[in-house]
């Protein structure tokens, strides 16, 4: 095992506990550019001074790079957070397993990295047991859904762009940046609400926001070196041992329990579509 799958593997168990913290927040009326907002800027404040100033050389194309992995971050994590409100955690990384699948192709369409037939087989279980995970819903379950195809889209992007910005670039600035402009938008996009918010309320509200923030701020360099310099498609679908993990303490600590026995199904068809993409 390589140290890259490694980091892949602490990127995931991280992902696992985030995930279950934002939904628990979510149930303490916390909203997602908040959250966003707090963690960007703590992980970015932090890490600010292990940047290399030194050799801090931005040429515009690099500089738009930035922004742009940065943006589509931002749109990948507030939508990501918003469909925690609708969606049960284990539905909700059933249905971003599908991040897996459009990264494998994209890997492979502009890296040069395999697709064998075997990814193709991985890539039918797959979608086929995020469709089977996706009951016939209503209402804001279906938003919840397209909230998490549009972080998805999104956070794939923002992956791209910082493959290509490590060719170019120190890696502690793509890291940086990645927390440090996103902040800059939540605080403009939605001012308003994070004043709202930094209202801390209950020991366990605050308790949970803490939490949260050290999470955060590990996921990213961790995440970062991962994808960056690993295998694009190897190590993301490393990270998809989660869903097991999300879904089980999704049950048993946030007493998520609906559609266990068809969720146990699609995770079984999810993760043999997955095992399928890296053999």
């Amino acid at each position: 095992m390589t140290y890259y799958q490694l980091l892949a593997i602490l990127s995931s168990l991280i992902v696992v506990a985030l995930e279950l913290t934002l939904r628990a927040l979510q149930r303490e009326r916390d909203q997602g550019w908040f959250l966003s907002m707090l963690g960007s800027l703590v992980g970015g404040i932090i890490l600010l001074p292990f940047v290399p100033f030194s050799s801090f050389n931005l040429d515009p194309l690099t500089t738009a790079l930035l922004v742009i992995a940065g943006a589509t971050w931002a749109i990948s994590i507030i939508a990501e957070y918003k469909s925690h409100v609708s969606l049960q955690v284990g539905v909700g990384v059933l249905i971003s397993s599908c991040r897996t699948v459009l990264l494998v192709f994209i890997g492979a369409l502009f890296f040069g990295e395999n697709f064998t037939l075997w990814d193709t087989c991985g890539t039918i279980f797959t979608l086929a047991g995020v469709i089977l995970a996706c009951p016939a819903h209503r209402g804001a379950s279906l938003a919840g859904i397209g909230l998490r195809l549009l972080s998805i889209a999104a956070s794939s992007a923002a992956i791209i762009t910082e493959k290509v910005l490590a060719q170019r670039t120190a890696i502690e600035i793509i890291i940086v940046g990645g927390y440090l402009i996103p902040a800059v938008i939540y605080l403009v996009a939605r001012p308003c609400n994070w004043r709202e918010q930094c209202v801390l309320g209950s020991t366990k509200r605050r308790s949970l926001i803490g939490l949260y923030a050290i999470l955060y701020t590990l996921m990213g360099p961790v995440f970062v070196v991962a994808f960056a310099f690993g295998n694009l498609g190897e190590t993301f679908v490393i990270s998809q041992c989660r869903p097991v993990l999300i879904m089980a303490f999704g049950a048993i600590l946030l007493h998520e329990r609906s559609h266990i026995p068809r969720q146990c199904v699609a995770m079984t068809v999810t993760l043999v579509g997955l095992y399928l993409l890296t053999y």
